[in-house]
């Protein structure tokens, strides 16, 4: 009985040439088995696999063009230039749909929309979403399936997946794609590129079924918190998609839109008789959140929203307007203030411009003078190529005492003690060069540096300012902290020319070649009282003084 049923199974299945040979070979073992065997139980299980696969089943539903920027522009509030990016790699679906899909990288910090642009690229597409955590993923069986020995084997979770999916062209999310380490889990690495590499893909092997299933019209993206965490053995098959994070303007538009009445509708509040007013909202992103995405600003409305509820209770539903002035009632004081603010100018002290696993950042280099022999001592447990980098600006300092005014005794006489913040990988070293070469010459001529300016590029030992990445990332973070002025190479002018509009009109861009320039601009220069300039003052009176007499 159970053989008959297979067999008609196997002839309404659209199972590929090698699927249905494959199917009718283990059918024809299963008839010689014997049904209290193990082997007849493997058998049936893998046979059940085969027929319910969707091996050449298609989603058929598209959309035009115009649809799907419709359905980008609902879904996602900004992001003109990476919409019409993903639109090209729409059409190109749309024209060819055998072609083989390309796969999109998504970075950027956590809260940007990496999760919710996937789910509207499937909506755009008219395909099925489908997700997968690295994070839940142990080894390379739960990519590439058991091996097909024992009763409890089974595929792996992309077979298994298009399975429960139905079709053979979904959309794919393989989130946080830069929590695999390629150097200890090399098979784990192997076995994602066996999906995601182009060559690879018709051909991708479960070890389970045994048989290539093609995965070439599947549209994979994969996220991760920033393009330098990529592993490098997956860059050069990726697309890779920035998302920068968002102005505190685009914040108050989301929550606006989005969030304020999607936490009301889950709390079970009456958004007729809730109003959360655009002053609350500002104060809330202002002093209580702090950055690049918006998960702080979802979960501290989801708590407004809560201390809400008790309230009405304790009123009988009265309506409420929510104000700035409800916003520290219900949340306390603000926790959160920008970097600068309070700030003044000070010797030593300078901004730099970073990219972390949260995005992009303002950190602060400290250093101070003390008299010594000419050591140097580094804290903040910073990577070994921060000590090169401060030798390499040392040594510039040095070669261009005589230009900057600066007396050869006083850098032989001194020890210096540099600080650098924790959250500086190796990775960061390029940008923080400027940064670094800026706080020496301010401690050196003892003047000030502009408290609202932020430096990032990688130098030289003759002084040339080298480009960097991620400068989309850090002018969000500098704009998120007040800075008034951002120092860059001019390799970087195409970037920095891409920015919003918002971030060019409130921060002024300056290119420079050379760190001369960026010391010229970075550093106030002013004439501090000294005991030199006190008794030239005092004998230049007296001999005044005699003069006068004398006449």
């Amino acid at each position: 009985m159970q053989i008959d049923i297979f067999r008609d199974k196997i002839s309404r299945a659209d199972l590929s040439n090698h699927a249905l040979e494959t199917a009718e070979y283990e059918l024809s073992r299963l008839e010689k088995a014997s049904p209290a065997s193990p082997d007849y139980t493997i058998i049936s299980n893998y046979i059940s696999w085969i027929v319910s696969l969707p091996w050449q089943t298609r989603s058929q539903q598209e959309t035009s063009i115009s649809e799907a920027r419709s359905i980008l522009n609902e879904d996602i509030l900004g992001l003109q230039a990476i919409k019409e990016q993903i639109l090209e790699y729409i059409a190109l679906a749309h024209s060819n749909s055998t072609a083989i899909s390309p796969v999109l990288c998504l970075t950027g910090p956590p809260g940007v929309g990496k999760a919710t642009l996937s789910k509207s690229i499937s909506r755009a597409l008219g395909r099925k979403f489908l997700r997968i955590s690295i994070e839940s993923i142990r080894d390379r069986n739960d990519i590439q399936g058991e091996w097909r020995t024992n009763v409890g084997n089974r595929p792996g979770l992309i077979i298994r997946y298009l399975r429960e999916c139905g079709h053979n062209n979904p959309v794919f999310l393989i989130d946080a794609i830069d929590n695999v380490v390629v150097e200890t889990d090399t098979d784990l690495a192997s076995a994602i590129l066996g999906i995601l590499h182009p060559e690879k893909k018709p051909t991708f092997h479960d070890r389970y079924l045994n048989i290539p299933f093609d995965l070439s019209t599947a549209f994979f993206i994969t996220t991760a918190n920033a393009p330098h965490t990529v592993p490098d053995r997956f860059k050069s098959i990726m697309e890779i998609i920035s998302l920068p994070g968002y102005t505190n303007l685009d914040k108050l538009h989301i929550a606006r839109k989005f969030i304020a009445p999607r936490r009301l509708r889950e709390s079970g509040l009456d958004s007729d008789m809730i109003e959360i007013t655009d002053r609350a909202l500002k104060e809330l992103i202002h002093g209580y959140t702090y950055e690049a995405g918006v998960h702080q600003l979802d979960k501290r409305i989801g708590t407004i929203c809560r201390r809400l509820i008790k309230e009405q209770l304790d009123e009988n539903g009265s309506r409420k307007r929510i104000d700035e002035s409800d916003i520290r009632r219900l949340l306390g004081p603000p926790t959160v203030r920008p970097e600068i603010v309070g700030r003044l100018p000070e010797v030593g002290l300078s901004n730099a411009l970073i990219n972390s696993r949260i995005g992009g950042m303002l950190v602060f280099i400290e250093a101070t003078r003390m008299i010594g022999t000419g050591n140097v001592k580094i804290t903040g447990n910073p990577p070994q190529p921060i000590e090169d980098l401060v030798e390499e600006s040392l040594s510039y300092i040095r070669s261009h005492a005589d230009q900057m005014e600066i007396p050869a005794e006083r850098i032989a006489g001194s020890d210096l003690h540099i600080h650098f913040p924790e959250t500086i990988t190796e990775a960061d070293c390029r940008s923080v060069g400027l940064p670094v070469i800026i706080v020496l010459a301010s401690l050196f001529t003892e003047m000030p540096i502009h408290h609202d300016y932020a430096f990032c590029g990688e130098i030289t030992l003759r002084g040339r300012v080298n480009p960097v990445e991620g400068v989309e990332e850090k002018a969000f973070a500098a704009h998120r902290s007040g800075i008034k002025k951002i120092f860059l190479s001019p390799h970087n002018r195409n970037e920095a020319s891409n920015l919003p509009d918002k971030l060019t009109s409130d921060i002024e861009f300056v290119f420079i070649d050379n760190v001369a320039d960026a010391i010229e601009q970075a550093l106030i220069k002013i004439i501090l009282p000294s005991k030199n300039l006190d008794q030239s003052l005092e004998s230049m009176t007296k001999e005044q003084q005699r003069e006068s007499s004398t006449e």
